[in-house]
């Protein structure tokens, strides 16, 4: 009495028809971002703030530059009168 048990597969996952009417892009934007980890989350932030003051300082800086061309223009006609 020796009985073979049959080989069960398991079935595949079946959507649902909320899942299937939501689209392809749904599933993937609620896991955005969950294979990175928190180093990596902190890492690219402090990139972009990097980037926004490196962006804010030269916008100072080019104003800093006008400001110093005026008065030496200002400085040469002064002198030539």
């Amino acid at each position: 009495m020796n009985q073979a048990t049959p080989e069960v597969t398991p079935a595949p996952p079946q959507e649902t028809e909320s899942a299937r009417a939501a689209g392809p892009f749904s599933a993937a934007g609620a896991n955005f971002g969950a294979g990175l980890s928190r180093g990596s989350w902190i890492f690219f932030g402090l990139a972009v703030a990097a980037l926004l003051l490196s962006g804010n300082l030269w916008v100072k800086l080019s104003g800093i530059q006008e400001a110093l061309a005026r008065q030496s223009a200002d400085a040469t006609a002064a002198s030539v009168e």
